[in-house]
């Protein structure tokens, strides 16, 4: 009897959702991409000062305010799968 090698469920996890992230965010156009990663790089920064103390707040504009509440609202969130059912008609 052959006897599988005993893997940690989590060991591959993160290297499964970086592949699956790099996969989603390549199909997007690459303003998109470009605001995406300013938005990471202004929510860590002011993460960092808040926490540290140390530097200053990356100053914000009204869309980039929206923009990261909404990358942070994506990040931080869990979403529920819908509820599987009957697929959704266009409206006419």
């Amino acid at each position: 009897m052959h006897a599988w090698p005993r893997r940690e469920p989590r060991a591959h996890a993160p290297q499964a959702l970086v592949h699956e992230l790099r996969a989603l965010v390549a199909r997007l156009d690459y303003e998109t991409q470009l605001a995406l990663k300013e938005s990471l790089y202004r929510i860590s920064r002011n993460t960092y000062v808040r926490v540290t103390g140390a530097g200053a707040v990356v100053p914000r504009t009204a869309h980039t305010a929206v923009v990261d509440r909404v990358v942070a609202n994506l990040l931080f969130n869990k979403f529920r799968p819908a509820p599987a059912g009957p697929p959704l008609r266009a409206c006419a």
